[in-house]
């Protein structure tokens, strides 16, 4: 499924170039600390924002996602961020709730981001980040 997701990335990734987006895919959503695979890094956040960490778990038999992020950076940074929920079977579900949301990352801040599927059907997810401008 991972490779499914990361292959249509890949496909989209030249069309969407002048509005590139990182995005973290969960390799186990039932893991407590889930390694992540890929992050495709826009050139304006690689140096500025980081990924500490990617957590999932089951909250009342819907999917929960958490990203941890760090801004290295001696200056505020305006993101948006959102998390798009899949199925087993690498399907994408509840696309209602796949809104972006725009936060600032104070200099030197880390911050957790947190999800939750509206469906029980996702059982895996994709958190993606962008700069706001």
């Amino acid at each position: 499924m991972i490779r499914c997701l990361l292959l249509a990335a890949a496909l989209t990734l030249p069309l969407s170039a002048c509005q590139s987006v990182n995005t973290v895919a969960t390799n186990n959503p039932k893991r407590t600390n889930v390694d992540y695979s890929r992050i495709d890094m826009n050139p304006v956040l690689k140096n500025d924002v980081r990924v500490e960490g990617v957590l999932a778990r089951d909250v009342n038999g819907l999917l929960q996602g958490q990203v941890t992020l760090l801004n290295r950076s001696s200056s505020a940074k305006d993101i948006q961020t959102r998390f798009e929920w899949f199925s087993a079977q690498g399907m994408q579900v509840d696309e209602s709730s796949t809104v972006w949301n725009t936060y600032t990352l104070q200099a030197g801040e880390m911050r957790s981001i947190t999800g939750t599927a509206g469906s029980a059907n996702a059982k895996d997810f994709r958190f993606a980040i962008k700069p706001l401008r």
